[in-house]
């Protein structure tokens, strides 16, 4: 170990490796095909979040009308975007779905933040702190954005802290639904 360094040789050398990599992983707008990627992620979040098993299919189709907006603009797409995490071989290990919600009370748009999700292998290596960077920057760009918002489990203490790290902070607002079609799990739109 180098008397200089407070960590073991093996932590920096992990720490560096994963800075490495972070630093390989661009951030793209999600294009339709893309849906089936960003469906699957989607169900894995649900899965680890929220133990849901959802049907690829529909979500695979939801995904693709979302995205199915030709304009290469994000300020031109009617319900939002997606951030899409992707290596240098345009492999995507992590996505965020952008959708704007017309606040009145603030003058403007909300970005919500939804399915936040980042593969396993590629976690703690900074790309969820890239994805979310990215979204702040086209927020602070759009002259109608007030704010980002997003909806974080109860339960889920960890991506909390993430979340609390990156400068959100909890608010008192109490979730409520109406769903009008019948899904095959509580609590999910």
């Amino acid at each position: 170990m180098d008397n200089h360094s407070s960590k073991p040789d093996t932590e920096e050398a992990e720490e560096s490796a994963s800075l490495e990599k972070v630093q390989d992983i661009d951030i793209i707008f999600g294009r339709p095909e893309h849906s089936e990627i960003l469906a699957t992620m989607t169900a894995k979040m649900a899965l680890e979040t929220e133990n849901i098993t959802c049907n690829i299919k529909s979500i695979t189709e939801a995904v693709h009308r979302f995205l199915s907006n030709e304009s290469d603009s994000h300020n031109e797409k009617p319900y939002g975007f997606y951030l899409v995490a992707v290596t240098n071989d345009q492999t995507p290990v992590g996505c965020m779905m952008v959708t704007y919600e017309i606040n009145p009370t603030v003058g403007g748009l909300i970005y919500m933040l939804d399915d936040v999700f980042v593969e396993k292998d590629f976690r703690r290596m900074g790309i969820f702190r890239k994805i979310f960077r990215k979204a702040q920057e086209i927020a602070n760009e759009d002259p109608h954005c007030k704010g980002l918002r997003l909806c974080v489990e109860e339960d889920n203490t960890v991506a909390q802290k993430v979340y609390q790290n990156m400068g959100m902070k909890e608010v008192e607002y109490k979730y409520m639904q109406r769903s009008f079609v019948s899904f095959q799990y509580d609590g999910f739109l």
